[in-house]
C-alpha cells in the first residue's frame, strides 16, 4: 500500500472504487485502525487502497472534512474517504463520494465489503 503523496492521481483512479484514509502517526485510535485498513487492502485486490499523514495533507484533507454546524471543518481522525472513478471531475478529481470522519473499525468493515459487492 502507497502514502497518497507518493501515488499519482491515475493510480488512484486505475480502479473504479477505492478508499483514502487519513491518519495521525500520533492518534491511539489512528494506529489501531491502520492495521485492519491494511488487511482489508490485502482482502480486496478489487478496490484501490491508499492512505495519508494527516499533517503531511492538512490542507488536501480540510477539501473534504465534514463542516461543524458553524461552517468551520471539523478534524476527525482516522477518517476515510470513498473515491469512484465516474464521479471525477475537474472540481472532484479523485472521485470522492463519500467519508467518515472519526471513522470506527466497524464504518470502514461495512463500507469496504459493501463496496467489494459493487466492484
Amino acid at each position: 500500500m502507497k502514502e497518497l503523496l507518493k501515488v499519482t492521481l491515475s493510480e488512484i483512479n486505475a480502479k473504479d472504487f477505492g478508499i483514502l484514509l487519513f491518519y495521525s502517526s500520533n492518534c491511539k485510535y489512528c494506529e489501531q485502525i491502520k492495521p485492519t485498513f491494511e488487511a482489508y487492502a490485502e482482502q480486496y485486490p478489487q478496490l484501490q487502497f491508499a492512505k495519508i499523514e494527516a499533517s503531511e495533507g492538512l490542507d488536501y484533507y480540510m477539501q473534504y472534512a465534514e463542516e461543524n454546524e458553524d461552517k468551520t471543518k471539523k478534524v476527525a481522525l482516522p477518517s476515510f474517504y470513498v473515491h469512484h472513478k465516474a464521479a471525477v471531475s475537474p472540481e472532484n478529481p479523485y472521485g470522492f463520494v463519500g467519508g467518515f470522519d472519526g471513522a470506527s473499525e466497524e464504518e470502514l468493515k461495512a463500507v469496504c465489503e459493501n463496496i467489494a459487492v459493487l466492484s
